[in-house]
C-alpha cells in the first residue's frame, strides 16, 4: 500500500471531505495491542461469545509504551480503522480500496494545542507544532465499536491535516530565515534603505515603526526560548510555552508553580513564590474552604500580593543573615577554607578547577591524600572550619553536597560507624542506669 496526500482545510468548524486509501489487512475482529506510532498488533482471538462487532484493544502493561503520531502514521490508523467500520456496518460485502470521509473538526483549537475526545477515556491530541499523541488515561481496555472507529479514524485525518499544515509553515520559516527573507527583515531592511529620503512626519512614522518590529522581534525571542525549554526538558509537569500563554484551560496557576519549580531546581535558582495551596494563604481561609482559579487570579495580582517578591529583596538588603552567600561558596567547594597563615581567618582563594581535584582548598591548603579530605568531612556542612559532617553518598560515587567522589565502600563505612556509635551510646546509656535490685540492696546496706 502507498501513501497518498490527503487535502484538507484546518479551519476550526469546518472540513472537507477527503478520500483515504484502505490497507488490504485492515482490521478483523480479535484482540489487537496499540503501540507506539499507533500501530495496532494482533494479539489473539477474543473469548468465545464475544460479541462480533466489537474488537479489545489491549495494552501489554511490559510493553507500554507512549501512543504518538506523525502524519503518515496516522494516515495509514486512519485507513485501517475505516476499513474495520466498514466490515462491522455492512458485513458480508468486500471493503472498498478507498473510502471518502470528513475530517472531524477539533473540540478545542489553542495556540498550543489541538484536542479531539474520542470517548472512553481515549484523547487525541496535538501539540504545537509537530507533538501528537493519543491520551489513554487509566484504560487499557476499550471496544472498538464502529462508531469508535469511524470517530477516531476522522480525528486521525484531522491531526494529519495539522500535522502536514505545520511542517509546511516551518520548512517556509526556515527557508525564509536562511535567505534572509523574512516579513519583518524585508521592513527593516526597507526602513534602512530609505532612511535618508523620508521628511520629518516621514522619519517620526519609521522609528515608530521600529519600536514595534523591535517589540515583535522580542516577543519572538521569548517564544523561542519558551519552545527551546521545552525541547530541551521534555519531562517537565506541562509545557511552558501553554504555561507562558496563559492557556488557562488546561495549565493553571499551579501547573505554572510546578514548572517554575522543577526549572528552578533543575538550573539550581534559588526561588520563593506562592500559591493557592501555600500554608500563608489557606491559613487565612474559613476550614475546609480553597480558593477556584478564577478567585487566585484575582488575589494575585492585588497591589498586596504583587509587592511579595520586592519584599523578598528588601529583606535580602536589610538582614544579610537571611542569606549567607559567602557560606554557600565555601559549600560548592569555590573557595579555600583552610585556615590562613595561623591566624584564624579563612584563606578564601577562589577555586576554579573541578572539587575532585581542589578537595575544597587551595594548593597551600590541599590535604595529601582524598582519603585524609574525606576524613576531614565534608565541605557542604553548615561551619566553615568545623565541618565534622560526614558526606552523603549516592548513586553514582560522589557526595550529594559538595560533590566529592567517594569510595565504593564508603556508605558502608558510614553505616557502620553509625551503628557502632549507636551501640556505644545504648552502653553508656544502659550504665546510667540503676537496676532497682541495685536500688534495694543500696537501701538495706544503710540501714
Amino acid at each position: 500500500m502507498e501513501d497518498i496526500t490527503i487535502m484538507t482545510t484546518t479551519t476550526p468548524g469546518t472540513a472537507r471531505q477527503t478520500t483515504v486509501r484502505v490497507p488490504s489487512h485492515c482490521l478483523a475482529w480479535g484482540s489487537y495491542g496499540l503501540y507506539a506510532g499507533g500501530h495496532f498488533l494482533w494479539r489473539g482471538d477474543l473469548p468465545a461469545g464475544t460479541a462480533p462487532s466489537v474488537i479489545a484493544l489491549v495494552e501489554n502493561p511490559a510493553l507500554r509504551d507512549p501512543v504518538d503520531y506523525d502524519a503518515a502514521g496516522a494516515r495509514l490508523a486512519a485507513g485501517f480503522l475505516l476499513g474495520y467500520a466498514h466490515q462491522r456496518l455492512h458485513p458480508g460485502t468486500p471493503v472498498p480500496q478507498t473510502i471518502t470521509t470528513t475530517p472531524l473538526p477539533p473540540t478545542r483549537r489553542t495556540a498550543t494545542s489541538t484536542i479531539w475526545p474520542l470517548g472512553w477515556g481515549l484523547v487525541l491530541r496535538h501539540d504545537v507544532p509537530f507533538g501528537a499523541r493519543l491520551d489513554t488515561g487509566d484504560t487499557d481496555k476499550w471496544p472498538l465499536t464502529a462508531m469508535l472507529a469511524t470517530t477516531w479514524a476522522r480525528a486521525l485525518l484531522g491531526l494529519t491535516a495539522e500535522l502536514e499544515h505545520g511542517q509546511a509553515l516551518a520548512a517556509r520559516a526556515m527557508q525564509a530565515e536562511r535567505t534572509g527573507r523574512t516579513t519583518t527583515g524585508k521592513l527593516w531592511t526597507f526602513l534602512d534603505r530609505v532612511r535618508g529620503q523620508l521628511t520629518v512626519d516621514q522619519t517620526e512614522l519609521a522609528d515608530r515603526m521600529r519600536e514595534v518590529l523591535a517589540e515583535h522581534d522580542s516577543t519572538d525571542l521569548v517564544d523561542l526560548a519558551a519552545c527551546a525549554i521545552d525541547v530541551a526538558n521534555p519531562d517537565l509537569p506541562t509545557s511552558v510555552a501553554e504555561a507562558r500563554l496563559l492557556d488557562r484551560h488546561t495549565v493553571g496557576h499551579l501547573g505554572a508553580a510546578a514548572v517554575i519549580d522543577e526549572l528552578a531546581d533543575r538550573y539550581a535558582i534559588p526561588i520563593s513564590y506562592l500559591t493557592a495551596k501555600s500554608v500563608y494563604v489557606w491559613r487565612d481561609l474559613p476550614p475546609g474552604v480553597s480558593l477556584t482559579e478564577e478567585q487566585w487570579l484575582r488575589l494575585g495580582r492585588t497591589d498586596e500580593m504583587g509587592s511579595y517578591s520586592s519584599f523578598i529583596e528588601n529583606e535580602l538588603d536589610n538582614n544579610r543573615d537571611a542569606l549567607d552567600t559567602r557560606l554557600a561558596l565555601y559549600q560548592a567547594g569555590l573557595m579555600c577554607r583552610g585556615e590562613a597563615d595561623n591566624s584564624g581567618l579563612v584563606c578564601d582563594e577562589l577555586l576554579t578547577e573541578d572539587i575532585a581535584v581542589t578537595l575544597g582548598r587551595c594548593v597551600r591548603h590541599r590535604p595529601p591524600t582524598i582519603a585524609l579530605a574525606l576524613e576531614a568531612g565534608c565541605p557542604g556542612a553548615p561551619d566553615v572550619r568545623e565541618n565534622f559532617v560526614s558526606h552523603f553518598p549516592t548513586s553514582h560515587g560522589a557526595c550529594d553536597r559538595c560533590g566529592l567522589p567517594l569510595p565504593d565502600d564508603y556508605r558502608l563505612r558510614i553505616e557502620a560507624e553509625e551503628a557502632a556509635g549507636q551501640a556505644r551510646r545504648q552502653v553508656e546509656a544502659d550504665a546510667r542506669q540503676v537496676s532497682p535490685l541495685a536500688v534495694e540492696r543500696q537501701a538495706g546496706d544503710v540501714d
